[in-house]
């Protein structure tokens, strides 16, 4: 049946067929100027999804960071001056970005058993690599046995680090969020008036207009984030994630 299509109307056809054809590239590549993919980090699950429901009620209740990794592979060994120093850089030339509210690392994490200290000396303040010069030895330990750092803020074979960017709340974003997707539930519940229903339509204006210019900010800062570590390549492999970079 399809090749007596093919036969009857395509094959008898050509030069007709393919100018139509070629019409409705044309007219599918204007339009294709108006085509908008939303990859925000927000709509990467449905909003409807209970696990999504969960999180931002978990993200609510404990004010939980948004944040991404760069990941770092020196060239030599981990607690090396080249290392430290190059880890250093990352943190003096990125917290001068916007997006960013503050940077952790193996620099900045405190160093509770390099050697064990007692409780009322941690009043005082908490050892770091950056700020003390502790043993060394001790810190390697440390990072491979404490389970806040082993296998998270440091590999298992001790040649990789994480260096946290804890990301600017955007308060406005949040409320906006909520409003919306509080009038949404009600709308799937049938349980909504014709007055929520237009400020539904205006939240959802209001929302977008907000999220699309955060978005260009956060695409310019994670431009200049990108930057940053590309020019210490030289010192070892740097990677950067999260979900606000990969949406």
């Amino acid at each position: 049946m399809i090749l007596n299509f093919y036969r009857r109307y395509i094959f008898k056809h050509p030069k007709s067929i393919t100018a139509l054809l070629l019409s409705l590239l044309i007219a599918f590549s204007f339009f294709a100027s108006k085509l908008e993919i939303d990859a925000s980090a927000d709509t990467l699950l449905l909003d409807n999804d209970k696990d999504l429901q969960f999180s931002r009620t978990i993200d609510k209740r404990f004010n939980t960071e948004n944040l991404m990794v760069i990941t770092y592979r020196p060239n030599k060994d981990l607690l090396s001056d080249e290392s430290l120093s190059t880890i250093n850089s990352i943190h003096e030339n990125l917290k001068e970005i916007s997006i960013i509210e503050s940077i952790d690392s193996i620099l900045t994490v405190p160093l509770l058993m390099s050697p064990i200290q007692e409780i009322q000396d941690l009043v005082g303040g908490t050892r770091t690599l950056k700020k003390d010069s502790p043993d060394l030895t001790l810190v390697k330990r440390e990072f491979l046995t404490n389970p806040l750092y082993a296998g998270r803020l440091v590999s298992e074979d001790f040649k990789t680090t994480a260096i946290i960017l804890n990301l600017t709340k955007d308060r406005q974003y949040n409320l906006l969020l909520e409003d919306r997707n509080n009038l949404l539930l009600k709308q799937r519940l049938g349980d909504i008036t014709q007055r929520e229903l237009q400020k539904l339509q205006e939240v959802k204006l209001a929302f977008k207009k907000h999220r699309d210019t955060q978005r260009a900010t956060l695409a310019k800062d994670i431009s200049k984030i990108r930057k940053e570590i590309w020019s210490l390549n030289s010192t070892g492999k740097l990677f950067l994630g999260g979900v606000s970079m990969i949406a």
